[in-house]
């Protein structure tokens, strides 16, 4: 049943409840009516995990190689540290998730998507020079740059 036809169910039913008991409990047909409403209205909440798009792995590390230098990025308060980073050829990134809740690291271009659960870690090795911009799947305005050398 959805969420239409299931509020018309129950409505008829206070409607026809109003018949049965008259008119001395108007107030508590309207209390359960907005209870209803609420009820109805809080489970069509949006998802914010519903707009995610595309294949999500968890520690997809398929760039990983266990590079001589490791770098660290932090994912904290609702960003990247550093935002934007440089480094040679060879090294591998690591994102630690200092937040409460789980966040997804992805390229632009999808050479790397890693789901990181809060205090956990994603690592990828940047093999070939170039500019890898990337972004937290959970909060797209949240952005991050990688440039290798």
């Amino acid at each position: 049943m959805n969420k239409m036809s299931s509020l018309l169910f129950y409505f008829t039913k206070i409607i026809s409840m109003k018949k049965l008991i008259g008119s001395k409990s108007r107030s508590a047909i309207i209390i359960a009516i907005l209870f209803i409403i609420f009820s109805i209205s809080n489970g069509c909440t949006k998802n914010p995990m519903s707009d995610l798009t595309g294949p999500i792995s968890n520690k997809d590390n398929s760039g990983f190689k266990g590079g001589t230098d490791t770098t660290e990025v932090i994912i904290s308060g609702m960003g990247f540290s550093p935002a934007t980073i440089t480094i040679a050829a060879g090294t591998t990134i690591t994102w630690t998730n200092k937040d409460q809740v789980v966040n997804i690291v992805t390229s632009e271009t999808g050479l790397f998507n890693g789901v990181i659960s809060s205090n956990e870690t994603y690592s990828y090795m940047f093999s070939t020079a170039g500019n890898y911009q990337y972004f937290n799947r959970v909060h797209p305005s949240i952005t991050g740059n990688v440039i290798v050398n």
